[in-house]
């Protein structure tokens, strides 16, 4: 849908108005945004399930299936449609309402990205960056009114208002489950904003985090160093579709580990099981992406796009790939993309940056936003080598001496936290979960 909007943009030499299209594209978030209720209520109230007559997506359809979880072997040919063609909409886990609105998001920044005029990018990361807190802590602020409506409503009737408000909060990622009509004890309780204060809580961050750390790599020259460093990371956005269908493997060290404390298959463990399900999952993923990469992720769902995109596109069909067998032309290019890729910067690190001073400016401007706000204490930890990096590269002054003590409180205190949950249970606190 967003490359669709962006042909019809680009269409009578749009494409050389930058700012229309952003303009465009931000209407078109609020409008999206703005019609996500009505969407889901409107599905809710059209399509009622064959067996209990409850409206999409909780309801079940005749062959005792969730609407929006039909079985595929034996549901009839409008259930399966209704799984294909309306679970998009508004199903209860990533609909496109509302996010196809960070869609949205995401083309603004990638336009501004692309504008030769640097010094306007920069104001723009400003910006984004402070409207995205504001998006943050508004839906911080909702979100926790949610969760104590939660509790407070549940202990009333005499039953756990905190386990039932941490099951609430653990489902976060299931959008339309924040909403007054879904098929969950807390429902009754919470507003009918509660999945607007989750969108802004969620993605607030996700794109507050995005702007920083454009802000610290690309405005800091340190865009190939900051790429040779996340190789790890970077991989799995590598071949990303195919990582989300290969979530099968996620099965596999639950299948085997609780065998060796003696239990069965499947088993939920304690701090040590845990860990090594998790660490032996990243193993199994960390093999097949390196093996997989060695052949350019040939036979990958990435793959699989950028060969029908040859066939196609005509604009694909250069020299360099023709001359190339069937199997090779959906290849990705692992060395000119991946590895050694043009890494570009909006500044460029030289002497006369740290003249300035920047990387003292900017280690003290994050390491006060880090400690001045509570949930953020964690993000010390990066401040803290970026303080001492400034002390050595533009000397000891002022600003990267308050960034080194703020940085050292807040990675102080994020490690007594961490040491304070491993050791202390809830139960231990007195807290049933």
């Amino acid at each position: 849908m967003t490359g669709v909007i962006q042909g019809l943009l680009a269409i009578n030499n749009g494409y050389s108005k930058p700012q229309r299209q952003m303009l465009i594209y931000g209407i078109l978030t609020v409008i999206v945004v703005a019609s996500t209720k009505f969407i889901w209520d409107g599905l809710y109230v059209g399509l009622k399930g064959q067996q209990d007559g409850v409206g999409y997506p909780w309801g079940t359809n005749l062959y005792g299936d969730s609407m929006w979880q039909p079985d595929v072997r034996i549901a009839g040919y409008f259930a399966v449609l209704v799984g294909i063609f309306v679970n998009p909409l508004a199903s209860p886990w990533e609909p496109i309402f509302p996010y196809l609105a960070v869609s949205f998001i995401g083309s603004i920044i990638g336009i501004a990205i692309i504008q030769p005029k640097k010094a306007l990018f920069k104001g723009f990361v400003k910006t984004l960056l402070l409207i995205s807190l504001v998006m943050f802590i508004t839906g911080a602020a909702g979100t926790v009114v949610e969760v104590m409506n939660v509790m407070a409503g549940i202990d009333a009737i005499g039953g756990d208002g905190f386990g039932e408000a941490i099951n609430f909060y653990r489902i976060i990622g299931g959008h339309r489950f924040w909403t007054p009509d879904a098929p969950n004890t807390y429902a009754p309780y919470i507003s009918n904003f509660a999945w607007l204060w989750q969108f802004l809580f969620t993605n607030g961050f996700s794109i507050m985090l995005a702007m920083i750390t454009i802000y610290l790599v690309e405005f800091r020259g340190r865009g190939a160093h900051f790429a040779n460093k996340t190789k790890y990371i970077r991989r799995y956005g590598v071949i990303a579709f195919t990582n989300y269908n290969n979530q099968w493997l996620y099965f596999i060290p639950p299948a085997f580990i609780p065998l060796i404390f003696g239990e069965d298959r499947y088993t939920r463990q304690l701090w040590a099981g845990t860990w090594l399900m998790i660490l032996t999952t990243l193993i199994f993923y960390t093999i097949i992406l390196y093996v997989w990469g060695l052949i350019n992720y040939r036979f990958s769902f990435e793959w699989l796009m950028r060969s029908i995109g040859y066939i196609l596109l005509p604009i694909r069909r250069n020299k360099e790939l023709k001359a190339k067998k069937w199997w090779q032309k959906g290849d990705i290019d692992m060395k000119g993309s991946f590895l050694h890729g043009p890494w570009a910067n909006i500044v460029e690190e030289n002497e006369t940056y740290h003249k300035a001073k920047t990387d003292s400016r900017i280690s003290m401007i994050l390491s006060i936003f880090s400690l001045a706000i509570p949930i953020f204490f964690a993000f010390s930890v990066i401040t803290l080598p970026m303080s001492i990096r400034a002390r050595k590269s533009e000397g000891v002054n002022k600003k990267n001496t308050t960034a080194l003590v703020l940085s050292i409180i807040g990675a102080v205190i994020t490690l007594a936290f961490l040491v304070f949950v491993f050791v202390f249970s809830p139960a231990s606190l007195g807290l049933a979960l």
